[in-house]
């Protein structure tokens, strides 16, 4: 049962994961990238470059030992919270452009 439960808890956390990717790749491309002239792309397109960009980008070493569920999901989480602040961050920039 603790194994159903840990793999329900990381689910949930990647999934909240990439919903941010999606929802910050969409937005900063939709306000830095489409005034120069490219087309706009939505939340589902940006979850699929985001997905094929850490397909292409991740390593897996079989050296290393399984983390612990509490460090994943808090790094899970550190990574949501990242990724946030960087939208944050453009949509000021934004204001001054």
């Amino acid at each position: 049962m603790r194994t159903f439960s840990q793999f329900c808890v990381v689910l949930v956390t990647m999934t909240i994961s990439v919903t941010a990717n999606g929802i910050v790749i969409s937005n900063m491309w939709n306000w830095f990238i489409v005034p120069l002239g490219v087309i706009p792309i939505g939340f589902w397109l940006a979850v699929g470059i985001s997905l094929t960009v850490c397909l292409f980008t991740a390593w897996h070493n079989d050296n290393t030992q399984q983390k612990e569920l509490s460090k994943a999901v808090a790094s899970n989480l550190a990574n949501i919270i990242a990724k946030f602040t960087v939208l944050g961050l453009g949509a000021i920039v934004r204001l001054f452009i």
